[in-house]
């Protein structure tokens, strides 16, 4: 009698694809709309962005169909319209929230 080898474990090969198709099913249901901001919450992230001395800022962002939270020290590069905290650059038009309770 031979042995199968790796024939034996085919089928659960496909049960690891489909689980990962499910788990990118799943990531793109839970995407959102990007949010509008009021006209109140821009000019408070202006604000906040114009006197800004390196304190740790919490930062609310959209990004790929999620709204996401950074918390740290920011750097603004206005000319390039970008913000980078934690090594990730976000763009100022995906800024949601900037939250500093020392402002």
């Amino acid at each position: 009698m031979s042995d199968r080898g790796m024939k034996k474990w085919a089928p659960f090969a496909s049960l690891v694809e489909h689980g990962k198709a499910l788990e990118e099913l799943k990531k793109e249901n839970e995407k959102v709309d990007k949010p509008h901001i009021s006209s109140d919450k821009a000019n408070k992230i202006n604000n906040i962005m114009r006197s800004y001395h390196g304190q740790e800022l919490e930062i609310t962002y959209y990004e790929n169909g999620h709204i996401k939270t950074a918390f740290g020290k920011i750097e603004i590069f206005p000319n390039r319209k970008v913000i980078v905290i934690n090594n990730k650059t976000i763009t100022f038009s995906n800024l949601l929230d900037l939250d500093d309770n020392s402002i």
